[in-house]
């Protein structure tokens, strides 16, 4: 005979909300990553784990009108890690 137990009933999971990363601020991020260590575009997308072009599409954001790229700033980045830390720069 078989009991319902309670066991086989599906378990309601919360639902995380996703945070992304501001992207004005992370293009600038890949763009000191790129100049302090002197890599290519194809290298920071190897080590982020991307595509070349999505590198590509990023840094071309920085050739937004300053006014535009303010605004965007202004939104914040909701998302604690970071390509290039505070820690890391000062340790250069």
């Amino acid at each position: 005979m078989w009991y319902l137990t309670g066991f086989d009933k599906p378990i309601k999971q919360r639902k995380t909300r996703k945070t992304y990363r501001n992207p004005i601020i992370q293009a600038r991020e890949i763009a000191l990553e790129i100049h302090l260590k002197e890599l290519t575009q194809g290298q920071m997308a190897r080590k982020l784990g991307c595509s070349l072009s999505r590198v590509s599409q990023m840094l071309h954001l920085l050739k937004l009108p300053e006014e535009k790229q303010r605004e965007i700033e202004a939104l914040g980045d909701h998302w604690d890690r970071r390509v290039v830390t505070e820690r890391r720069l000062r340790g250069r």
